[in-house]
């Protein structure tokens, strides 16, 4: 089931593309824009493409297949 996360202040003026690779650091940018071409990731309800600023108070639709990504460690090249 799809997990819905409302943005608090310390996250506001963040872009999406940067708040999803600091909560989920074993997410590559390609995996990230292949969900919002799928409409997997939706702010407010509507469809994501990355280069949105949140507000506080925005709510992301972050869907299950992300679950994967949460707790792996980033590793540096």
């Amino acid at each position: 089931m799809a997990e819905f996360v409302k943005i608090s202040q310390i996250d506001e003026g963040t872009r999406a593309m940067r708040w999803f690779l600091r909560h989920y650091p074993g997410m590559m940018q390609r995996d990230f824009y292949k969900l919002c071409r799928g409409c997997q990731i939706r702010i407010n309800s509507s469809r994501c493409s990355g280069d949105e600023v949140l507000v506080a108070g925005d709510i992301i639709r972050i869907p299950p297949t992300l679950n994967s990504f949460k707790n792996v460690i980033k590793r540096r090249c």
